[in-house]
């Protein structure tokens, strides 16, 4: 496969000549001005990862409407601008910090219990012999047979590349955070929602409209 690739020191790649080696000094050490992808490893390579600001299970959530809009928030065509207008919130709200929106991540994700995922793992469940039987764990073990399977739990979290040097200023911007985010989220998903709904109401009036066949 060849393809092109900003700021390497060749712009035409063949997949049979690059390895992890070259990759990396490519990345590490660009001709012209340094991009995302430069930036994004040697985060990788300096361990300056993005962090979890936020996380909440979204039954916490009352309103079963923005419930619904927050497990969705993936497929939402808003999610750029949803994750840019809170990268400015925070931005403004966080003294030592100024969050690039490219590098701020709303994600909805769900938690299957372990008994599903451990059904589910491709590698294939573990076998237990007893004499002549086999059974899997899931079936042998007392504690997974306990296990309820349709049981599951959905979140969204939100990351960003926030950093701080101890653990009192940690507790101080994560409890920022906390509070900013939630009021946040619960906001834009009311605006969309109802956004949304006049944009259907307008919809289903124009297709009624005596004149329009």
């Amino acid at each position: 496969m060849i393809g092109t690739l900003p700021n390497f020191r060749s712009t035409t790649i063949d997949n049979n000549s690059w390895d992890d080696n070259r990759l990396t000094v490519s990345l590490l050490n660009p001709l012209g001005k340094e991009g995302y992808a430069t930036d994004l490893f040697r985060r990788m390579n300096e361990r300056k990862l993005f962090k979890r600001i936020y996380s909440k299970p979204l039954r916490k959530f009352e309103n079963p409407i923005i419930r619904d809009f927050l497990d969705k928030i993936n497929k939402n065509k808003s999610k750029k601008e949803i994750e840019a207008s809170l990268a400015d919130l925070l931005s403004s709200n966080l003294s030592s910090s100024s969050i690039d929106p490219n590098y701020l991540i709303v994600n909805s994700m769900n938690i299957k219990s372990i008994r599903k995922q451990s059904r589910d793992d491709e590698e294939g469940s573990i076998m237990i012999v007893d004499g002549d039987i086999h059974q899997s764990f899931e079936n042998e073990s007392t504690l997974f047979r306990s296990i309820n399977e349709n049981e599951h739990d959905s979140f969204i979290e939100v990351y960003a590349p926030i950093s701080y040097s101890h653990d009192e200023e940690k507790r101080r911007i994560l409890n920022r955070c906390e509070l900013l985010i939630h009021d946040f989220l619960i906001k834009q998903a009311e605006i969309l929602i109802e956004k949304e709904r006049k944009n259907g109401s307008r919809q289903n009036n124009s297709s009624t409209h005596p004149l329009i066949h």
